[in-house]
């Protein structure tokens, strides 16, 4: 039914969206002064795709992987804003600046990070960068967010290019026009997130030049599309009047973009695209000739240079190098993605191929040109995981020039430990003894809370970068401190290499004792048969760990564990049971009985083992027991400690004077 589609449009219905969007939604939220438009989109959008979400987790757990239409659903996660402004200011903003130090602009900015204090020789380095960033006008910036969604960092940076175009001399009106045409890229695999990213980002243009919408600027925002439709045959229509080794060129040139957009939709931004001449392609493509003459074979032509023309758009915006790349990259692990991503992930991003994430990460090194600042917010166990060591070793070559750890919750409508988060901003070159900036904000269990600690100033390191590699795996450890990293500096190694081996351990379990800690909560529960009666001494164990807990003579259980953990119960004659914990406060847990598996094991001491394998009694004998004895010879005073055990004294001949044991007849012991 048609019907079910339309919106109710009544101000005064109170089921109807547009009651809800002006009575629930705060006024400020549609300010545009406080950009709060561009978060309604992009919350808007977020929830949009909550049901598809949804239905993508729940075919993972069913083995389905998450197909190319699915990926936009799956990993869409709406970036906090006061995370967005930290990024650019700390990126775009901090290119001007610093080549620009008398523009007053970052008085403006409440998420700048002034730089620490640097070595004379460091500063000497920077000096040289920063004659480059001087000799920057407003339009030779390039910035690009190539995981647009809608277009929340792109908007951001439009407001800040704007200040830096009015502290360069321009009206309002000239930088908007600028701005579109020569400063923002964006790229996205979802044509909806596109439709609204180029929205939010014309009506941005549209705040500062009333004339905007006039057809006549261009907007380099991007829905990534596939090759796979185009009429190759139609290529021979192309390059009318340019001489043959033109013509020749191009048409190669455009059948290796064309090679490399196949199935682009499910690549996406991480595909490699060749520098192409893209004023010969576009030439190539202008030149269109059919000799006057409408054939079978010809028709759609036009089309095709359409298609042709949007391609080599895209082709152009994915292979250029950029002074900025800003982004929220999607967070899935590539195991989860179709066999194809997935092998193209290892074959072309062998050190970051555990998740898109890391993948992205160094695609955005290769999209930023040397000197520029690359700026991300992404899963934290980039800084700490062994599989990803190489890719710590990547990004050790660059400069971090501020790192701000979120750990979880930093994203309000994530709960739980599932995303742990960190933003970070690098600096496109090594300057050796640089120290950057690091703010510690694991503690707070709120958005807000982190905000709140990062604008105080709290918790905050200045490090330099090279210490990083001199512990094993290279782990991005911020907060240890100077004397801790002399143990793993060559210059103070320590012979003793068993001291070395426990530094390091102590080190591995710094990393993730606070998070561990505030992961960890109590699970508490009741363990009941069939009939609800409770049962004594089940036992309770964590998967993969040997921690574990039994019942009490009420049924009752205390055991700690984190959401996502695997409870495994378990009790003679009773079918096993494997829960996942969810953080609830009680769990309930009935035993069903299995009686094949009475008749087939018994108890033993540490385990189970089967019927016929069971010869002897089994007991077991304390330090106390032994303690109260009045013989000095060990063997001795086992006797009469065991039922079944017969120990017999031969001699008292000292050294001659043990026992020997007999189990049921048979000498086990001497």
């Amino acid at each position: 039914n048609y019907t079910e589609l339309l919106l109710s449009l009544s101000v005064i219905d109170q089921d109807g969206v547009v009651y809800h969007l002006i009575h629930d939604i705060p006024e400020d939220d549609f300010n545009i002064e406080r950009g709060g438009q561009v978060e309604i989109i992009g919350w808007l959008y977020q929830y949009y795709n909550t049901e598809p979400k949804e239905q993508v987790f729940a075919n993972l757990k069913k083995n389905i992987k998450i197909s190319a239409e699915n990926i936009p659903a799956a990993t869409q996660l709406f970036t906090p804003d006061w995370i967005v402004r930290y990024m650019v200011e700390n990126s775009l903003g901090r290119l001007w600046v610093e080549g620009h130090p008398d523009c007053g602009l970052k008085e403006n900015w409440k998420y700048y990070l002034e730089e620490a204090q640097q070595e004379p020789e460091v500063q000497a380095k920077l000096a040289e960068i920063r004659k480059e960033y001087a000799a920057l006008n407003p339009e030779d910036i390039k910035l690009i967010d190539p995981c647009m969604g809608s277009g929340h960092i792109l908007v951001y940076a439009f407001d800040v290019l704007m200040q830096i175009y009015e502290s360069a001399g321009y009206s309002q009106r000239d930088a908007a026009k600028s701005i579109l045409e020569h400063n923002i890229y964006g790229l996205d695999i979802d044509d909806r997130a596109y439709q609204l990213a180029y929205f939010a980002v014309m009506m941005k243009a549209r705040q500062y030049n009333r004339r905007i919408l006039n057809g006549e600027n261009t907007c380099h925002v991007y829905a990534i599309q596939e090759s796979n439709s185009i009429n190759r045959a139609h290529l021979k229509y192309f390059g009318a009047g340019m001489d043959d080794i033109e013509k020749n060129a191009a048409k190669m040139q455009l059948e290796g973009l064309l090679d490399t957009l196949t199935d682009a939709k499910e690549y996406g931004s991480i595909l490699n695209v060749e520098s192409y001449n893209w004023d010969l392609l576009r030439r190539f493509v202008a030149a269109e000739d059919t000799d006057g003459q409408i054939s079978m074979d010809s028709v759609g032509v036009e089309d095709t240079a359409e298609q042709l023309n949007r391609l080599i758009d895209i082709g152009e915006t994915m292979a250029q190098k950029y002074w900025v790349t800003c982004t929220n990259p999607p967070y899935a692990g590539t195991s989860n993605l179709s066999a194809k991503v997935n092998n193209f992930v290892k074959k072309n991003y062998p050190d970051s191929k555990v998740d898109l994430f890391a993948v992205f990460i160094e695609r955005c090194h290769q999209m930023t040109g040397n000197n520029g600042f690359q700026a991300m917010i992404t899963q934290h166990s980039w800084m700490f995981l062994s599989k990803l060591v190489n890719l710590r070793v990547k990004i050790q070559r660059d400069t971090i020039v501020n790192l701000v750890h979120l750990g979880a919750r930093a994203f309000e409508e994530i709960g739980g430990e599932v995303v742990q988060t960190t933003s970070f901003v690098l600096r496109r070159s090594y300057i050796e003894k640089y120290k950057g900036t690091y703010c510690r904000l694991i503690e707070p269990t709120t958005q807000q809370g982190k905000e709140k600690m990062f604008l105080g100033c709290e918790n905050r390191y200045c490090v330099e970068e090279n210490n990083f590699s001199k512990i094993p795996g290279s782990p991005v450890a911020y907060w240890v401190s100077n004397s801790f990293i002399k143990f793993f500096d060559e210059k103070y190694a320590f012979k003793n290499k068993v001291l070395r081996s426990i530094c390091f351990v102590l080190f591995l379990l710094s990393i993730g004792l606070n998070s561990a800690f505030a992961q960890v909560r109590n699970a508490a529960g009741l363990v009941v048969d069939e009939n609800g009666q409770p049962l004594i001494g089940v036992q309770i164990k964590l998967e993969g760990t040997t921690t574990g807990v039994i019942t009490d003579v009420d049924g009752n259980f205390s055991i700690n564990a984190k959401k996502g953990d695997i409870l495994l119960f378990s009790y003679v004659g009773y079918e096993p049971q494997r829960i996942t914990y969810k953080g609830e406060k009680i769990l309930a847990i009935k035993m069903l009985p299995n009686t094949e598996l009475l008749d087939e094991v018994v108890v033993i001491g540490y385990g189970k083992q089967k019927k016929n394998s069971v010869v002897s009694s089994i007991n077991a004998i304390g330090p106390k027991e032994l303690a109260v004895s009045s013989n000095r010879n060990l063997t001795n005073s086992l006797a009469g400690q065991v039922p079944g055990l017969i120990a017999v004294q031969r001699s008292g001949e000292p050294g001659y004077d043990n026992s020997e044991f007999w189990i049921r007849g048979v000498s086990s012991f001497k």
